[in-house]
């Protein structure tokens, strides 16, 4: 590397600039996601040889060329994204990356907060997840079977009603989650959805949080196979609510319908991973009502 190394930024509105970074990660065999809301480049004798982006709290399409691989100037590429993000008064953040990398991030103050598989990792920079865990335990209720159920926040439909009136017929209290449709929150929406759960009796509402993995946010940067991609997001979102979210509500069950918004690789996934026992976590029975 030379002496010097030329770091800049810009946001998406610069479309000639974000042609040069989509160029880069193509050559770096990686793709461009199309959240990104800000960049910074650095460049070297006109050449850029790094790149990352911002999209919410998330960081992602981190890319370095293979050439200066392993000289952790990756931390350098993280440094000036958190600076950036600094200055647009965003200091907790959340990234995807390969978990080879994790070593990386953890000396530069990130946490793991889950893996799935061997190929994507989700950290952040914060002990949210502890005070996020904490709120829930506040809100646990007493209970032999305890469930789960997961909505997006659109209107509540008729299968939706049934599925609550089933769960509540099977468990002494339902938890009810609430997940953003198509990775946009909408308090609106939310309060909608909340006005019309509020005839149910022996519910708790829990409105959207980082920690429901939404497709919108997980990252297809460095995954190219769709069917993949969604097989290793079910992954990360199924351990993330097994190992944190559960527990912390003392869930015993988690409740589907069958004509669910979610896949049916996704049901799958839920059935194989919820049962199991980890020592960090107690199993999930996984109910299908229809």
């Amino acid at each position: 590397m030379g002496q010097w190394v030329r770091f800049s930024e810009f946001d998406v509105t610069n479309e000639r600039r974000v042609q040069k970074v989509k160029d880069f990660l193509d050559k770096n065999a990686l793709e461009l996601s199309d959240d990104v809301e800000l960049f910074v480049t650095a460049s070297e004798e006109g050449e850029m040889v790094a790149c990352g982006g911002i999209s919410g709290k998330i960081l992602k399409c981190v890319a370095v060329t293979p050439r200066l691989r392993g000289q952790r100037f990756v931390l350098k590429v993280i440094d000036e994204l958190l600076e950036a993000a600094k200055r647009r008064g965003q200091k907790e953040l959340f990234l995807f990356s390969a978990p080879k990398n994790q070593a990386y991030f953890e000396s530069h103050g990130f946490r793991l907060i889950e893996s799935s598989g061997d190929e994507v990792i989700l950290m952040e920079n914060s002990d949210n997840l502890a005070q996020f865990k904490e709120g829930l335990r506040q809100k646990c209720v007493d209970g032999k079977n305890i469930g789960s159920v997961v909505l997006c926040d659109s209107p509540l439909q008729e299968r939706e009603t049934a599925l609550i009136n089933q769960a509540l017929g099977q468990c002494d209290w339902l938890h009810v989650f609430v997940v953003c449709q198509e990775g946009t929150h909408s308090p609106a929406r939310t309060e909608a959805l909340r006005q019309s759960l509020a005839s149910f009796s022996r519910i708790s509402v829990h409105e959207n949080s980082e920690y429901l993995i939404s497709k919108a946010t997980f990252p297809t940067y460095f995954i190219k196979d769709q069917d993949h991609i969604n097989a290793l997001h079910g992954e990360l979102d199924l351990k993330i609510f097994k190992r944190h979210i559960a527990p912390a509500l003392g869930i015993t069950h988690r409740f589907i319908g069958c004509e669910s918004d979610v896949n049916e690789a996704y049901n799958a996934l839920m059935k194989e991973l919820l049962p199991q026992v980890w020592e960090d976590a107690p199993p999930v029975c996984v109910v299908s009502l229809g």
